[in-house]
């Protein structure tokens, strides 16, 4: 049995502010992975200013966006799935958001 970590990131600059994880025996399916995206609201906002919460849950938005479009798709790297990356500017500062899985991924399907 195949051991997966999938993740969600904010980060500034090169920094990890935030991070929603979760381990899975299998690939996650569509819900499990939006559960893990929509835990990075909480724990990022506790990071931000309060003037950038409404743009960093757009953001999040966007990302769940991405992955209910991908749904399905094989990904066989680890790392970050940089496709999905999404960010936004706040006091001239640029915020982004990742998601990334890592483990064990040959022959799998990483949104079902």
């Amino acid at each position: 049995m195949g051991t997966y970590r999938f993740y969600a990131q904010l980060q500034k600059n090169t920094d990890n502010l935030a991070t929603s994880d979760k381990p899975f025996s299998q690939p996650p399916t569509y819900s499990e992975a939006v559960a893990v995206v929509e835990g990075l609201k909480s724990k990022g906002k506790s990071e931000l200013p309060r003037k950038a919460h409404e743009d960093f849950e757009s953001t999040v938005d966007k990302v769940v966006t991405w992955l209910g479009n991908n749904r399905g798709t094989s990904y066989g790297g680890n790392g970050d799935i940089r496709a999905a990356r999404r960010e936004f500017k706040y006091s001239g500062e640029t915020y982004r958001v990742d998601i990334g899985i890592g483990g064990e991924t040959a022959n799998s399907k990483w949104f079902v």
